[in-house]
């Protein structure tokens, strides 16, 4: 991605009507500016344009303070074709986003966006073929970012490295490798059982054929005993619904009289009630002369109110006016007196200003005779600078061609270490294919142990099946029990309550319709409920002891499950032992044939070492430096001694030079100053006389003629109105006194309207009542006669309720028959479903177990110990060699480092580690123990390397590099030396931008990008 042109709207520091920042003609680039100037957000509105993502958590953060609208417009290339996104944010409502990405086209800007904002993203991101992460761990070195990989421990180092490699991919994988491998063990285990269960139900299949014939002949016998009771209830049914529709009518008859009664009484109450409203009317009517009297002083009143109400207005208006007039009189006072006061001022500032004349003319003079005594020394300035110039031209040959003999020095010491660390890789590979042998033999005895231990646990496993299949069938007939024995204990309580009202009462009263039955009648259903709860009895102790018996054999073999469970609970883990050790042993074989392979390597290098092969082009360049080297007769002392020289002349030159500057800006500034005295001389006679005028025309009201005179006539026709407050306020007292006339006047008209229709409306109810008492007598002699026929049903009930329970006894035994007889037919297809699941089932089984096997070779592949390790290890040489050149060029050759990716325990073992180890001067010393610029120098070179390397896996050009980065820690050679790094490296990208706010730094730059902030916004400027 190369940036080529930016423009912001509202992001962040950046307000309305910023220019256009575009890049064309820019290769290498300095962003400079104050702390919180807006460079660091400058490249924000890059990485928020590109992927909406910048250094905050919310993007209404990005909005600069009191907006509510921001926008950033990017264009790039990529790959030789032009683009443009178009970023939009509002904070309105709930906020929403706007994002265009377009196309350059011979005919302008064609748009390429999707649907949404989420497809939009993925078509900017697939051209860019980089995602956000990739981009600020390779082309965007954030600020504070540079030493994440080095600060960290060296065995945290490689996890950092896999993450921003983006190797967690691998990790996710393994772990959902690993949950397909746990998830498909778990289905395993679970069709072992149903396996199992299945083989042991279809051998049952002949006895529930047995099962099946004999209930259906028991159900046979039943039904026809069903029949007969049925046809017997039905008989008696039939006068029982005769007798309930007495009743239901009897019950009619019954609520119309009450009706009736309810009915004759509200109605006597409305009569009375209407009787009184009719002799309030006539009272009202009585005092019509009364009301309509006060009703006419009411109007009267009310005409003068509305008289004085006009008065009002046409008053307000006079007094308004008036105070109009003299606020303009007061106006006109204050515009001469600040005219006074001004000229006051300027006469006194006039006549100061004359007063200091002489002593300008006196230091004029002296100033001129200074001036006379700098000819001389502006000669001897250039011929000293045109000196440094020659002498600068050989210093930067001869600093050239040393940098670039201590770089061949360093290719060529690279080059062996190459070979010393693929050496040492091989060495330690042999070191770990040995240790991994030395566990053959115990692998294998641990192997045949637990392969017997996993052929005992599946015998228990079957037998674990078996028991609960009998335990599942025992526990229903147990549940079946005590749910029969709930039943019947809740029948026996309701008929000892029952019996017990029928003892303790001497009512002879039938319990269900209260009609009298006598003694012989409530003894025969106490006779009746008592038979009944002897059958419940016995039959509750049959159940009770049947479920007993159940119980123990349950428990006993439950207690044996639980035994069985225990012991199988390590039957997942020993398979997962026997797995791994099976894979392991496999390892072996290959192991050993790759030891071979490492040892006829590192032979190959250790030859290469030992007879100086590598780095033969280097070592001829070498050759030809030192050569031009000795051809400039020159060393570096001589040279920085004339430096020194030639400095120090100038410098004295500058400094007396620098004085003519002064005296020569303070000469101007005295004749500009005699120049204004001059004017001043002029101006002060008229300024006098302008000022006696207006003390005149203050003192005798000389301003403002016609407001006074308007104010005089509006005071004499305020008196002429005739308008008093008092007078008004007396007519609005007497208005209010007078209101309740017209209360009382809308009663009288209401009681004139409705007194007729009131009298008519009474003598009509009088009416109604007549009726109704006639039509009570009528409906009570019905009701008599009805409740007769009612009193026979309580026999008739009692006589259905015992045929009822025969029925249902005989119903209940043969509900019982044929639940046996479909729980038989049931079991039977049961069966034979299960047989062809069986079949199918088995076959389920053997692709289970092949899935889980490729998956557990998956998860082992994408471990930190498969292809993680292989990637990383693949990346250190790439990244040792980058970074080894960029700190080469940076330390005149002086330091180089390496990686130590293992390293031997005090136990005798290796772990995992990366170490960073760093030669120079001193010898070779880790990373940690060194600080300041050259731990900056050193996290510079591993940080380039790594943008450059993330660059090319993620498949993109890297043609931009963002150093967003202090260097504050270096010195003043260091920053040079970083500055140098980056004009080496620029050949790599086709733009670098670096931020930086140290003077010196950024004058070394070609072009410089300024960004100040002002008052309306940050603004950028290129110079």
């Amino acid at each position: 991605m190369l940036p080529e042109k930016i423009k912001l709207r509202n992001f962040m520091c950046y307000r309305e009507d910023v220019p256009t920042l575009d890049f064309a003609g820019i290769h290498v680039a300095c962003l400079s500016g104050e702390n919180g100037a807006g460079k660091s957000a400058l490249l924000d509105a890059m990485t928020w344009a590109l992927w909406g993502r910048a250094r905050v958590t919310s993007d209404d953060e990005l909005i600069a303070l009191g907006e509510q609208e921001m926008e950033v417009d990017l264009q790039f290339g990529v790959a030789g074709s032009q683009y443009r996104v178009l970023r939009r944010r509002s904070s309105a409502k709930r906020g929403q986003t706007f994002l265009d990405m377009q196309t350059a086209t011979a005919t302008g800007w064609r748009s390429l966006s999707g649907n949404s904002v989420r497809e939009t993203q993925n078509i900017i991101t697939d051209v860019l073929r980089m995602e956000y992460d990739t981009f600020i761990n390779s082309a965007f070195l954030v600020q504070g970012k540079a030493d994440e990989f080095t600060r960290k421990a060296p065995a945290e180092r490689k996890r950092v490295l896999a993450e921003v490699m983006g190797l967690d991919e691998y990790e996710r994988l393994e772990e959902r490798a690993k949950a397909q491998v746990k998830d498909l063990t778990e289905q395993i285990q679970g069709l072992e059982a149903l396996l199992a269960d299945f083989r042991r139900q279809v051998a049952k299949r002949e006895w529930f054929v047995a099962q099946e014939a004999d209930n259906a002949s028991r159900v046979e016998s039943i039904r026809a005993t069903v029949d007969a009771a049925a046809a017997e209830l039905e008989q008696v049914t039939e006068t029982r619904r005769a007798l309930e529709v007495r009743r239901a009518e009897r019950d009619r008859e019954q609520t119309r009289l009450n009706d009736l009664t309810r009915t004759s009484t509200e109605t006597r109450a409305d009569h009375l009630t209407l009787g009184r409203e009719i002799e309030a009317a006539r009272a009202i009517v009585l005092r019509q002369n009364d009301i309509t009297t006060g009703v006419a002083e009411l109007v009267a009143a009310r005409a003068e109110l509305v008289r004085f109400d006009g008065l009002l207005d046409q008053a307000r208006a006079i007094r308004d006016e008036r105070r109009d007039y003299e606020e303009r009189i007061n106006e006109a006072r204050r515009a001469l007196q600040s005219q006074l006061d001004r000229l006051h001022d300027e006469v006194a500032r006039a006549e100061n200003l004359i007063a200091t004349r002489p002593s300008i003319l006196a230091e004029q003079t002296s100033l001129a005779a200074q001036l006379a005594t700098f000819a001389a020394a502006a000669n001897d300035l250039a011929t000293a600078r045109l000196e440094r110039d020659a002498t600068e031209e050989v210093a930067r040959t001869f600093s050239q061609l040393q940098v670039e003999a201590q770089r061949l020095l360093g290719a060529i010491a690279l080059g062996k270490d190459s070979l010393i660390g693929a050496r040492e890789t091989e060495n330690r590979r042999m070191a770990e294919y040995d240790a991994q042998l030395n566990n053959e033999a115990r692998w294998r005895e641990e192997f045949a142990t637990a392969t017997a231990q996993q052929r005992a646990l599946s015998r228990d496993e079957r037998r674990l099946s078996e028991l609960r299949v009998q335990d599942q069938a025992e526990t229903q007939r147990l549940g079946e029990l005590q749910a029969h024995s709930k039943n019947l204990k809740a029948q026996g309580e309701q008929i000892n309550e029952k019996l017990l009202v029928l003892q303790h009462s001497d009512d002879t009263a039938c319990p269900l319709c209260q009609s009298d039955i006598g003694h012989a009648g409530i003894a025969e259903i106490a006779q009746s409920y008592t038979s009944e709860r002897q059958r419940m009895r016995d039959d509750y102790k049959e159940a009770n002891l049947e479920a007993k018996s159940l119980q123990v054999e349950i428990d006993s073999r439950r207690r044996e499950m639980t035994g069985l469970e225990r012991k199988l609970g390590d039957l997942p883990t020993l398979a997962g032992k026997v797995a791994r050790l099976e894979n392991a042993l496999r390892e072996v074989e290959e192991t050993r044939s790759r030891r071979t392979e490492a040892h006829a390597t590192f032979l190959n290098l250790a030859a290469r070492i030992e007879n100086d092969d590598y780095a033969h082009p280097e070592r001829a360049a070498l050759a030809n430096v030192e050569r031009e080297i000795a051809a400039l007769g020159v060393d570096q002392a001589s040279l920085d001694a004339r430096r020194r020289s030639i400095n120090a002349q100038i410098g004295q030159l500058e400094k007396t030079l620098g004085e003519r500057g002064k005296i020569e800006a303070r000469a101007a500034v005295l004749g500009e100053q005699l120049t204004v005295i001059a004017a001043a001389e002029q101006t002060l006679g008229t300024s006098r006389d302008a000022l006696l005028t207006l003390h005149v025309r203050l003192d005798s009201n000389d301003y403002a003629h016609a407001d006074h005179e308007r104010v005089a006539e509006l005071g004499v026709a305020m008196g002429n109105l005739g308008y008093g407050t008092n007078a008004h306020n007396g007519v609005r007292e007497q208005v209010q006194q007078a209101l309740h006339w017209e209360e009382q006047a809308h009663q009288l008209r209401a009681a004139l309207n409705q007194l007729t229709n009131n009298e008519r409306q009474w003598a009509r109810l009088g009416e109604m009542i007549s009726r109704a008492e006639a039509e009570l007598v009528t409906v009570q002699a019905n009701v008599t006669t009805l409740q007769a026929d009612v009193a026979q049903l309580p026999a008739i009930i009692l006589a259905a309720e015992t045929a009822q329970r025969t029925v249902n006894e005989l119903r209940g035994r043969l509900a019982v028959a044929q639940k046996d007889l479909g729980a038989a037919q049931q079991s039977l297809q049961h069966v034979e479903q299960v047989a062809v699941q069986l079949h199918s089932e088995e076959t389920r089984y053997g692709g289970l177990v092949g899935e889980r096997d490729i998956y557990a070779e998956l998860a082992k592949a994408f471990g930190r110990k498969g292809i993680q390790a292989m990637l990383i290890e693949t990346a250190i040489p790439e990244l040792e060699r980058e970074a080894n050149e960029l700190l080469a060029r940076m330390t005149d050759n002086q330091m180089h480092m390496r990686f130590e990716t293992q390293r031997e325990t005090k136990k005798g073992d290796t772990s995992e580690t990366l170490e960073i180890h760093i030669a120079d001067e001193q010898g070779t010393r880790r990373y940690d123990l060194y600080s300041g610029g050259e731990a900056f120098r050193i996290n510079f070179a591993i940080r380039i390397a790594l943008s450059k390397m993330l660059a090319r896996r993620a498949g993109a050009n890297l043609q931009t590099l963002i150093i967003d980065e202090g260097f504050g820690s270096q010195d003043g050679r260091g920053r040079e030396r970083l500055v140098e790094a980056i004009n080496h490296i620029q050949a790599d990208f086709s733009r670098i931008l670096v931020i930086t706010h140290i003077q010196e730094l950024k004058d070394q730059f070609p072009v410089q990008i300024e960004i100040t902030k002002t008052d309306l916004g940050s603004r950028w400027m290129v110079n």
